[in-house]
C-alpha cells in the first residue's frame, strides 16, 4: 500500500466507523474522488443504521414471541369485528383448538351465549372511551365444556389513534371458581345441617317447660335424653367445621400419648349405642394394644365413623366395630350393613366438601367434612385411612396406625 484516502463516519459527535480507500501505488485524490467518498461513506452509514434497526426489530419480536408463547396465561388478539388474528400456544391448549382453528373464528363463537351481553358492553364501552377493562366470563372448549377465565382487554390504535382490535389477555380461574360454589354451597348445608338440631333442642326445651308446668315428670329422663342427643350433634358439628378451620390455618395440632386403643373403642362404641340403641352393636377387641396418640381426635374418628355407619344403615341393622394387629400396627374397621358407595364415589370420599351422590339421593344429610377430618387425624398419626364398599352390600371403613411393640 502506497497511499490511503480515510474518510470518517461521524453521527451524533462521535466517530462510528471510518471508510477507507487505500491504492498501491503513490496517489493524488482528486477532490470529486473525496466527494463521492464522502457521499459513500453516508449512503454506507444509512445501511448499516438500517441493518441494525432490523437485527434490533428481529431481536425484539422473537422476544416478544418467546414471551407471550411461554406466558401462563391465554393471550389473543381480535379484530373489532370479532374476528381473532393470533393467539399464543397456552390459550389455544386452554381451549383444544389450533391456531389456524382459531383463525377462522370469531371470539362470539367462544363465549358462553349468557356472558356474550356483557362482553359486548364491555367492548363497546372500550372503543368509546380508549380504557381498558377487565371482566369474568364463561369461555367455551372445543369439547363443549365450559372454562371459567379473567379477561384483561386493552384497546389497540392505528396511527391516528384510532381503536382497530384488542388485545386480551385471559386467565383460568375455573379452579377457584369451583372452590367459591364449593364453599356457598357447604355454607347453605351447614346452615340447614345446624338449624335441624337447634330447631329440636328449642322443641324438646319447650316440652320439658310445658311438662313441668303440668306436673308431669314421667317422660322428662326420655326428652332430656333427646334434647342431649342433638345437643351432642350440634357440638360434634361445630368442632368438625372449627377443626377444618384449624387444618386450613395450619393450627391443628395433636397431642400425643400413650393410650390402650381398647379402652378407646369401647368408651366409644358405649357412647354411641346409647345414642342409637336400636342398632345392634357388635365389638371384637384387639389383645392388649398400645398406641402413641391423641385420645381427642381419634375419639372423633371413631365417633364419625361409627355415627356415619348409624346415619346411612337401615334402622335396627348390625354395626360391627373390629380391631387387630397387624405388621403395619393397629387396624380398626367399622362396617355396616347400609346402601354402600360406588367404586367412583370412593375415589373422592376423603376430600373436602365431598358428599356421594348416592347419598344425596338416598336423602342423608351431611356437610362433606366428616371424612376429610378424619382422614388428616390419620395421617398426622403417621397412618392410613381407607374404604370398601360395594353398592347395596354396606360399607367398612378403617385405619391403621402404628403400635408400641410388646415387650
Amino acid at each position: 500500500m502506497r497511499a490511503a484516502l480515510y474518510v470518517p463516519i461521524v453521527k451524533e459527535q462521535q466517530v462510528r466507523y471510518l471508510l477507507c480507500i487505500y491504492h498501491n501505488d503513490p496517489y493524488q485524490w482528486f477532490s470529486d474522488q473525496v466527494v463521492l467518498l464522502t457521499e459513500l461513506a453516508g449512503r454506507t452509514w444509512n445501511k448499516l443504521a438500517r441493518l441494525e434497526a432490523e437485527e434490533r426489530l428481529k431481536a425484539s419480536e422473537e422476544n416478544y414471541k418467546a414471551i407471550v408463547n411461554q406466558s401462563v396465561s391465554g393471550i389473543f388478539k381480535i379484530a373489532l369485528d370479532g374476528r381473532i388474528l393470533f393467539a399464543n400456544e397456552y390459550f389455544t391448549k386452554m381451549l383444544g383448538y389450533t391456531p389456524e382453528e382459531l383463525q377462522e373464528m370469531r371470539v362470539t363463537d367462544l363465549i358462553h351465549p349468557d356472558d356474550r351481553e356483557k362482553t359486548y358492553i364491555g367492548l363497546s364501552n372500550m372503543v368509546q372511551t380508549g380504557k381498558p377493562f377487565d371482566m369474568e366470563k364463561r369461555l367455551k372448549r372445543k369439547n363443549q365444556s365450559v372454562l371459567w377465565v379473567t379477561n384483561y382487554v386493552a384497546p389497540l390504535f392505528d396511527g391516528l389513534k384510532e381503536p382497530t382490535g384488542a388485545l386480551v389477555v385471559s386467565v383460568d380461574i375455573s379452579r377457584q371458581k369451583a372452590v367459591e360454589l364449593q364453599k356457598d354451597e357447604f355454607i347453605s348445608i351447614a346452615s340447614h345441617e345446624l338449624k335441624t338440631p337447634l330447631t329440636s333442642v328449642k322443641a324438646y326445651g319447650q316440652l320439658v317447660q310445658q311438662t313441668l308446668k303440668e306436673g308431669n315428670t314421667e317422660e322428662l329422663d326420655d326428652m332430656i335424653g333427646r334434647m342431649n342427643l342433638h345437643i351432642d350433634r350440634l357440638v360434634n358439628l361445630v368442632s368438625t367445621i372449627l377443626d377444618t378451620t384449624k387444618l386450613e390455618r395450619q393450627e391443628f395440632s395433636i397431642n400425643l400419648e400413650q393410650l390402650d386403643i381398647n379402652e378407646l373403642i369401647t368408651e366409644k362404641v358405649k357412647e354411641n349405642q346409647l345414642a342409637a340403641p336400636h342398632f345392634h352393636f357388635v365389638l371384637h377387641p384387639c389383645t392388649a394394644l398400645w398406641i402413641y396418640g391423641d385420645k381427642i381426635s381419634l375419639g372423633q374418628v371413631l365417633n364419625n365413623l361409627i355415627s356415619n355407619a348409624i346415619k346411612y344403615a337401615p334402622h335396627g341393622s348390625t354395626i360391627t366395630i373390629d380391631c387387630r394387629q397387624e405388621e403395619a400396627g393397629v387396624k380398626v374397621s367399622v362396617t355396616d350393613q347400609g346402601i354402600g358407595i360406588s367404586e367412583k364415589d370412593q375415589e373422592k370420599i376423603f376430600e373436602k366438601y365431598y358428599r356421594s351422590v348416592g347419598l344425596l339421593e338416598s336423602g342423608r344429610s351431611g356437610i362433606g367434612l366428616g371424612l376429610y377430618l378424619c382422614g388428616e387425624i390419620i395421617r398426622r398419626h403417621h397412618g392410613e385411612i381407607g374404604v370398601s364398599s360395594s353398592l347395596g352390600q354396606g360399607t367398612t371403613f378403617y385405619f391403621t396406625i402404628p403400635s408400641i411393640p410388646q415387650k
